[in-house]
């Protein structure tokens, strides 16, 4: 059965404050790795038009295994070799509220990324 909406991946870190609830995903954590952060790129600025955000990098040396994407994304590829872990609203374990707004600026400096609601 799908997560209802408004319950966050199970990969994700949950919290509640003022009302609101944030789902944040973590490097390390509940198997959560990103890939080197000197080629990676997130972007959210396309999840009010169309649902969905994503991070990008560039393959090196490393296999995709060291740094599979979320269970929650979905993987691609694109030219220039690089790599995409793309996550789309209602999409696998994603069921994010009308409202819901993404945060990607953490991704690089903190290994963070995450999306609030009001709860």
């Amino acid at each position: 059965a799908p997560a209802p909406v408004g319950s966050c991946p199970s990969e994700c870190i949950a919290s509640s404050s003022n009302g609101m609830t944030t789902c944040t995903w973590q490097n390390n954590t509940n198997g959560v790795v990103l890939p080197p952060s000197r080629s990676l790129v997130a972007v959210c600025r396309y999840y009010q038009n169309y649902g969905m955000f994503y991070y990008r990098w560039v393959r090196g040396t490393t296999p995709l295994s060291a740094h599979p994407c979320p269970p929650s994304a979905l993987y691609e590829e694109g030219w220039r070799r690089e790599s995409f872990c793309v996550f789309y609203n209602g999409f696998k374990t994603l069921h994010m509220p009308t409202g819901a707004t993404v945060d990607c600026s953490n991704l690089v400096s903190s290994g963070t990324f995450s999306y609030s609601y009001r709860s």
